[in-house]
């Protein structure tokens, strides 16, 4: 008997996997997102151990620990900045294991069951009846809120925290316009307005699904400007910030309400907004701080006690606008929003009425790490990070999958930072408000220091960028139209050493140095401009390119002969040919309206270029190998990259920037092109074999080389032809058993899952052939 059988000893197969772009490679590894959401802070709540703060400008909640009420300490936080939920928060009130928060546009709820995970389990939104949303107040299975562009009294069915609903409302655009403080006793709801036809509405409200007026009451301006209410008996208390004072209304009959009193004082009561009334005392927050008044007489009201709110203890600086604030015991504590760095929560200790002091202050600085974060710089293991609040934030990156702060500084001369260089020992920081460019000592990470600074209303006007070329900073200026050179040879004592301005660079938004050469992008000019800086002391510029598609151009990067532009108003990308720099022309355009959407920063890593998106909050992967033919190939997302801007790129990782979600990420990139030779072995034994004669050919298998790559997303396709033979002829007399082995080695270090997978099915494949062979 003569048969065909697969007595191959050994078929390998080899395969080779090729990859152009590593899309499956990148992803989010780190995240640092700053808790302190106190910008703007205006509403105040406590519970328990905790105090809950509202954040008009970071579109967030804050949660403190304020267990020991002199040392408050960052608990938790919640705040997804330009998103459809919760924009400019102000009210809050907090019921069992909820709190209520009135947004510019909604109502929402929180879970705060976990302080350190606050939660929104509900919100409504009505354009037509929400809008301006300011005081809330609850009252039973009710809340109360003020819309003071709207013009309504809005009653909210909260039986349900994970479902509220609009229980009943009251709309009257003369006479409810711009609302504000509410307070409710039994079945009357208070409210003030500060429009000048009405100072205060009283509702019944035994009805919440049908709120009525029982009572309207107009000063003809005495009380312009109320702010906030209290009931205590036959009387409301009103703050008033026309005339800067506390007035007492007679509310006893509602139909023919009246001025009690009246207490004024131009400086401690100016812009009066919180009241609370403990006892025989009303506290009043204030711009400068918190005063007592003393109204156990409501018909002569006395100032008795004040107390100036400062950021810093040791300082007498005056600063702090109090806007809302809760007593708990002995304890006052005050939502405070005024200039720079006045944002946070003051402790005032109230034991004594006549003699208040203030006890701690939390505030965004020095506790706010990444507050509306912009440039970013990466330096051996640390990254620097630029806040345009006036911050500037040390990160330690020796292992960017857990990245950690350092440290961070907080300066007035910062404020506005958005450019940003590193230069030995120093970082120089150019300050967008500040007109300036500063220079910071960075030796210390944990101490930044300021060492030198230039502010020149002119020269500096809105300082965007800074670029480093030996003993030079060059500075853009967006108002300035211009770039500044300055000297940085003493970092303690910056001079400026020249000035140019050009009508090319009208706008002038960032500056790469690349040889004797300056790139500057010019927002307002739609233009790459290069400027010869041979001689610092004399600028020039030595080509142009003006282009619609670069419509306000920003973000920069300078590689070999191109430069990469992020064309912000135009949701595009350029690359540029620079060989020639009289004479920079764009090669290759690449446009999308939706994953470049306001495209802003730049890297580049390899054959790749990496671009944030402002609007799409986003990072984009373009490849850019032709630069003649720009390809988008990957595009990335995530819920704390809003408004992202700052892009740097150091090793396998990509660091980025959140503006507005005040956050810094850590993504891992791997552009390589890499080759890997996978081999299998396939054996056969023969275990008894009785006559065996014949001749065994040579076995072979090979997988031909992998075709086809298709990227899409972060998603990769690619197809392989596995090919094996294994053909013997064999005489058997007898009886023979064989058995046949499938070895498939382990993915090498760093193939990637879909190179695995390719070579574990070309394994099969050859597999799959032998024992067809066997069988016939």
């Amino acid at each position: 008997m003569t048969m065909i059988v697969g007595l191959g000893v050994l078929l390998q197969v080899g395969m080779m996997w090729s990859e152009a772009a590593r899309v499956d490679k990148v992803d989010v590894v780190a995240v640092l997102q700053d808790q302190v959401q106190l910008s703007g802070a205006y509403g105040i709540a406590v519970a328990g151990d905790y105090a809950y703060v509202t954040g008009q400008f970071d579109d967030g909640v804050s949660v403190l620990n304020i267990a020991d009420p002199t040392s408050p300490a960052v608990v938790g936080s919640w705040s997804i900045k330009d998103n459809d939920i919760l924009d400019y928060p102000q009210g809050i009130a907090i019921r069992g294991d909820y709190a209520y928060v009135s947004g510019y546009y909604d109502f929402v709820s929180f879970n705060i069951a976990d302080p350190s995970n606050v939660t929104i389990v509900s919100s409504v939104r009505d354009s037509a009846l929400l809008q301006g949303l300011h005081d809330v107040v609850l009252d039973g299975n009710y809340a109360y809120v003020s819309s003071s562009w709207q013009s309504s009294f809005v009653v909210f069915d909260i039986t349900d925290p994970t479902n509220l609903t609009v229980a009943g409302s009251i709309k009257d655009s003369t006479l409810l316009y711009s609302g504000r403080g509410i307070d409710i006793v039994g079945d009357l709801a208070y409210m003030v307005t500060s429009n000048s036809n009405l100072d205060l509405a009283v509702f019944n409200i035994s009805d919440p699904s049908s709120p009525t007026p029982v009572g309207l009451f107009n000063s003809g301006g005495q009380v312009d400007g109320a702010s906030r209410i209290a009931v205590v008996g036959s009387h409301a208390y009103v703050t008033a910030q026309g005339p800067k004072a506390l007035v007492v209304l007679d509310i006893a009959d509602l139909s023919n309400i009246t001025i009690h009193s009246m207490l004024s004082n131009v400086t401690l009561l100016d812009q009066p907004m919180g009241l609370e009334i403990v006892g025989n005392y009303a506290y009043v927050s204030t711009l400068h701080g918190v005063v007592t008044v003393d109204i156990s007489d409501p018909s002569s009201l006395a100032l008795v006690g004040n107390v100036q709110i400062t950021d810093d203890l040791s300082d007498s600086t005056t600063f702090a606008h109090g806007r809302t604030f809760a007593v708990v015991g002995n304890r006052a504590y005050v939502a405070c929003n005024t200039g720079f760095k006045h944002r946070g929560v003051a402790v005032i200790d109230i034991s004594t009425p006549t003699n208040l002091s203030e006890v701690a202050f939390f505030g965004e600085n020095p506790h706010s790490s990444f507050e509306e974060a912009a440039g970013v710089k990466v330096d051996g293991n640390f990254a620097y990070v630029v806040g345009d609040e006036g911050s500037l934030t040390v990160v330690d990156v020796s292992n960017p999958h857990r990245p950690s702060v350092v440290s961070s500084i907080w300066d007035q001369r910062l404020d506005g930072a958005e450019g940003l260089a590193m230069a030995g020992d120093y970082a120089y920081v150019a300050s967008n408000d500040y007109d300036g460019l500063v220079a910071v000592h960075i030796a210390d990470k944990a101490n930044l220091t300021i060492a030198g600074f230039l502010q020149d209303g002119a020269l500096f006007d809105g300082a965007t960028d800074v670029a480093i070329a030996g003993s030079y900073a060059f500075v853009t200026a967006y108002s300035d139209d211009g770039v500044t050179a300055v000297d940085i040879s003493d970092p303690n004592n910056l001079t400026v050493a020249s000035h140019f301005t050009d009508g090319a660079l009208d706008g002038a938004e960032n500056i790469v140095i690349g040889g004797n050469f300056a790139y500057v992008t010019a927002y307002a000019e739609d233009s790459l401009t290069i400027v010869d800086i041979t001689d610092p002391y004399n600028m020039n510029v030595a080509g142009t390119v003006r282009d619609s598609r670069l419509d306000q151009a920003r973000g920069l990067a300078v590689v070999g002969d191109y430069a990469y532009v992020a064309c912000h108003n135009t949701d595009g990308f350029a690359a540029i040919n620079i060989t020639d720099p009289s004479n920079p022309t764009i090669v290759g355009y690449v446009q999308n309206s939706t994953l470049l959407k306001e495209s802003w920063g730049v890297a580049v890593d390899g054959n790749f270029a990496f671009v944030t998106s402002e609007d799409h909050h986003s990072v984009t992967m373009i490849d850019i190998s032709d630069p003649s033919n720009l390809t988008i190939v990957g595009n990335w997302q995530h819920p704390a990259l809003r408004d992202s801007r700052g892009i740097a790129i150091a090793g396998a990782y990509a660091y980025v920037t959140g503006h507005d979600s005040d956050s810094f990420l850590v993504f891992s990139i791997d552009t390589t092109t890499t080759t890997t030779v996978i081999t299998h072995t396939n054996t056969m034994t023969t275990n008894t074999v009785t006559v065996v004669t014949g001749t065994v050919t040579t076995v072979t298998g090979t997988v031909t080389t992998v075709t086809g790559t298709t990227i899409t997303g972060t998603t990769v396709t690619v197809s392989a032809t596995a090919t094996a033979t294994a053909t013997a002829t064999v005489t058997v007399t007898g009886t023979m058993t064989m058995s046949m082995t499938t070895t498939v080695t382990s993915p090498v270090t760093g193939e990637s899952d879909i190179s695995y997978a390719l070579h574990r099915k070309a394994s099969a494949f050859a597999s799959f052939i032998f024992l067809v062979v066997l069988q016939r």
